[in-house]
């Protein structure tokens, strides 16, 4: 048997293969495939340069639309007002067995009242203030504004809070940063929050 004939078909397809892979053609159709994914991540991330560029020119307007969402959900409805269910469907729930796991698993909340990055730029805005202001007359200023309705009841007990704090230690520079850790540490699945927080961090440090 002659050389000509060692070779298998395995062989001559990979040097098909190789030989098609060369042509201008197949670099051609390589290079559209490429740019049309990077294209696709461009818009990507410029909605999210976007979303964050909104939240940080108008922390407070933020604030509010989110907190507006927020009490929806943390106003449900009276049980009398909800439907009871069947009893045979009460009975199927008994019967059905909890999962422990699931159970201790902690539960990310679907509306959240603030995000890190406008909760920053309120630390910024109070840092501010106290710096300004005695912590009396911040409390005050806060409660004429929530009285105008510009910040929600909870807000405005979230950043008498953050004045609390800030008299106590007025350092929270990496705040952002530390907070995200922690929420990176109990929702490791969770990536909404990567992009804001790193271009957070390219522009401000």
């Amino acid at each position: 048997m002659n050389s000509g004939e060692s070779f298998d078909q395995s062989m001559i397809d990979k040097l098909v293969a190789t030989a098609e892979s060369d042509t201008i053609e197949y670099k051609v159709a390589s290079l559209e495939e490429e740019v049309t994914e990077i294209k696709g991540s461009i818009k990507t991330l410029l909605m999210d340069i976007r979303e964050t560029m909104g939240v940080l020119e108008n922390p407070f307007q933020n604030i509010q639309g989110i907190a507006n969402i927020s009490s929806a959900i943390v106003n449900p409805k009276s049980m009398e007002d909800q439907p009871q269910p069947p009893k045979n469907e009460e009975i199927e729930e008994e019967d059905e067995p909890e999962d422990e796991d699931a159970k201790n698993q902690p539960k990310r909340a679907d509306s959240k009242l603030i995000d890190p990055i406008s909760f920053y730029r309120t630390i910024v805005w109070s840092k501010d203030m106290v710096e300004k202001y005695d912590q009396n007359a911040i409390k005050e200023l806060i409660e004429v504004f929530s009285l105008l309705g510009y910040i929600p009841g909870e807000i405005k007990e979230i950043i008498v809070k953050v004045i609390e704090i800030l008299i106590k230690n007025n350092n929270l520079d990496d705040a952002v940063v530390d907070l995200y850790r922690l929420y990176h540490i109990l929702y490791p699945e969770d990536m909404s929050l990567d992009s804001k927080v790193l271009d957070h961090i390219l522009n401000e440090r």
